[in-house]
């Protein structure tokens, strides 16, 4: 569990703060090339494609591990999206509802229409702007379940794995199959 900095801890208790929070998301799939980074605030101005000015937020390697390990600074695109943190219902299983706007189509639609094989990952990660490499609040572990778009936004559905459906139990321990468990 990450601890939340002390900047974060006094914005959270303030009435009026002047910090602005930024939720980080990265997608990762073994058919990625490179993890698909987003941010939904214009933290900074990145370049410009085309007619179009691009922006996003550098902050540190969000979950490096791997070959990814030695990039010291990764860039999230911006996107205009709301997201809301994971609840804790009684037998619910954990989702983040995550609903991007459809400003940009181009950039979103694509992503939306590949057919990967198996489940994308992803990190959802919240840090302040005034210190983008610090991560404060972590949520690692989600999968994108569902991703029904229309003219307006798209409402992405990120959830934990179900480990309620697991078969249990995969076997029965019996003294032929466990004797270390027999005396």
């Amino acid at each position: 569990m990450i601890e939340p900095s002390a900047a974060a801890r006094r914005s959270m208790a303030a009435e009026n703060s002047d910090e602005v929070w930024i939720d980080l998301i990265t997608m990762t799939h073994p058919e990625l090339e490179t993890p698909i980074r987003l941010t939904n605030d214009k933290t900074e101005f990145l370049s410009v494609e085309g007619d179009t000015p691009l922006y996003g937020t550098r902050s540190r390697g969000a979950g490096r591990v791997g070959p990814d390990a030695a990039d010291p600074v990764h860039v999230f695109n911006y996107v205009p999206f709301a997201i809301a943190w994971p609840g804790y219902e009684e037998g619910a299983v954990p989702e983040i509802p995550l609903k991007i706007d459809m400003i940009d189509r181009a950039k979103i639609l694509p992503l939306l229409r590949t057919r990967y094989e198996g489940r994308v990952k992803c990190l959802v990660e919240s840090v302040l702007a005034s210190a983008p490499d610090v991560v404060n609040f972590r949520f690692a572990g989600f999968y994108l379940v569902a991703a029904p778009w229309n003219d307006v936004s798209a409402e992405l559905k990120l959830q934990l794995a179900r480990y309620d459906l697991e078969p249990y139990p995969v076997g029965v321990l019996t003294p032929a199959i466990a004797p270390g468990l027999f005396p």
